[in-house]
């Protein structure tokens, strides 16, 4: 867990992927589509974790806004997470199951 220094978070746990990241927990937030919202990526940035906005649904312009929002609202680290799936062969008749 952080403490606190005079001034500033200090991380307990170090290592590269934390600092290179600005984390001072190690939590990553999970992106689910659907029930993540901008509050809540904020919130575990803030917090010294690895906000993570899911934008798959999202228009270009909506991600934009979302992000202006992210970097208003917090200083810490955030991620926007994409699914990108490859095409299908046109030759492959069956539907990809999940």
């Amino acid at each position: 867990m952080p403490y606190r220094s005079s001034t500033k978070m200090v991380n307990r746990f170090p290592n590269n992927f934390l600092t290179g990241l600005r984390m001072t927990k190690p939590i990553i937030q999970a992106p689910m589509i659907g029930y993540v919202t901008e509050q809540m990526v904020i919130a575990v940035s803030n917090a010294g974790g690895l906000g993570s906005l899911p934008a798959t649904l999202l228009p270009p312009d909506a991600i934009s806004e979302s992000i202006a929002l992210l970097r208003k609202k917090t200083r810490g680290p955030i991620a926007v997470n994409f699914l990108a799936h490859a095409r299908r062969s046109a030759k492959r008749a069956a539907p990809i199951r999940w």
